[in-house]
């Protein structure tokens, strides 16, 4: 049982940004490789992956590290940690652990903490499923493809 209140403030903010990460995902991947080089007779690449995964390693701190798992983040916030959440989850996929930072200062019983996140987690991954969508029916997922990265 979402909290409707809390959804909205933090769902419409994650909506928009999530929309805009993932539009910046598909124009981060039609850049070409970063930088090409050769070990032990082999071809290597860097490529946006490389970004994608300094982004994980970064939120992966936050379950790592208890000092950052403890910082405080007021309910004021909400709609901020939306729109983070929200931008992380369009490029990356990645938005529970930032979502989950955000709402637990919400006040939230536990039904509504599990029920508001999964109300914004669908709301996400619908928005950016959808830009990744069009991105494959106009045809630029070909160049990602080609790129070595795979959104889908």
């Amino acid at each position: 049982m979402a909290n409707w209140r809390v959804t909205v403030k933090f769902t419409i903010p994650a909506f928009v940004s999530s929309v805009l990460g993932a539009m910046l995902l598909i124009r981060l991947g039609q850049i070409p490789a970063i930088y090409e080089y050769e070990l032990f007779g082999k071809p290597f690449r860097i490529e946006i992956r490389l970004t994608m995964g300094i982004i994980i390693a970064f939120f992966s701190l936050f379950d790592l590290l208890p000092r950052l798992s403890k910082l405080n983040r007021p309910s004021r916030y909400i709609p901020l940690g939306g729109a983070v959440s929200g931008f992380f989850g369009g490029l990356s996929g990645m938005q529970g652990a930032l979502r989950s930072m955000f709402l637990i200062r919400a006040g939230l019983s536990k039904e509504q903490f599990i029920g508001t996140g999964v109300v914004s987690a669908v709301i996400v991954d619908i928005s950016r499923l959808a830009v990744y969508g069009t991105a494959l029916v106009s045809g630029r997922v070909t160049k990602l493809r080609e790129a070595g990265i795979s959104i889908l």
